[in-house]
């Protein structure tokens, strides 16, 4: 038996395939001028003139290093293009970094799926976002989920913040939100959930919590699909 697609292999023809993306982080990705596109991602510096680039280590990814100043911030994601549902849908990302230092302020970045890229981890709470949360002075990865007419909450994972590569695995469900790192699922949120009219976008970000020198965040996969 002979098929037209490999889908068709292992799927009806009246099903049709959900969205979904794929990013390994490789090959060639010079820096470029921060809200400009390369490939799928569109840069931003949120505040701070930092630094987008491939890192030049054996897997190590996509780095944003911060300019060295508290409060430095910058992302990449869609550029605004929202394929993604607020009540079903998964965001894997594998992502560390180096300078994270457990109870110290230091380093925090975020991964998952968002609204729009006016986000901030000063005005999170203005948008639709389910994000994986990772910040030295938690003691905990966690969950950070919010809409416009709620303030985004935490919620602790049962793993422990460190400064190494981890999967990161957020959903959107019809009743919450889920963070699983590195399979074991850690947080459920009920409460203060992206709207259910909202699509959203995958995003990989930094904040620069102490300055006094660069700091840097990387990010070597991710996986977005609607469920």
């Amino acid at each position: 038996m002979t098929f037209d697609s490999v889908y068709e292999m292992t799927n009806p023809l009246n099903t049709v395939m959900k969205q979904r993306f794929i990013e390994w982080f490789s090959g060639d990705d010079d820096a470029i001028t921060a809200g400009s596109a390369k490939g799928n991602w569109t840069r931003w510096n949120l505040s701070g003139t930092n630094t987008f680039r491939m890192s030049d280590t054996i897997d190590g990814g996509f780095e944003i290093e911060s300019a060295g100043a508290s409060g430095n911030q910058a992302c990449i994601d869609f550029g605004n293009k929202r394929h993604y549902s607020p009540r079903g849908a998964v965001c894997i990302g594998v992502a560390r970094s180096p300078d994270l230092t457990t109870g110290s302020d230091g380093m925090s970045y975020n991964v998952g799926l968002i609204e729009n890229n006016n986000y901030s981890f000063d005005n999170g709470a203005s948008l639709n976002f389910a994000l994986s949360f990772s910040y030295g002075g938690f003691t905990y990865f966690s969950l950070h989920s919010g809409n416009p007419t709620e303030a985004g909450s935490y919620l602790d994972s049962t793993t422990a913040i460190d400064n190494d590569w981890h999967v990161h695995k957020v959903e959107t469900l019809p009743s919450g939100t889920r963070l699983t790192i590195d399979g074991v699922m850690g947080a459920v949120k009920t409460t203060k959930l992206p709207e259910s009219t909202s699509k959203l976008q995958p995003r990989f970000d930094m904040r620069d919590n102490t300055g006094g020198a660069v700091h840097h965040t990387a990010i070597r996969y991710m996986e977005a699909y609607n469920t």
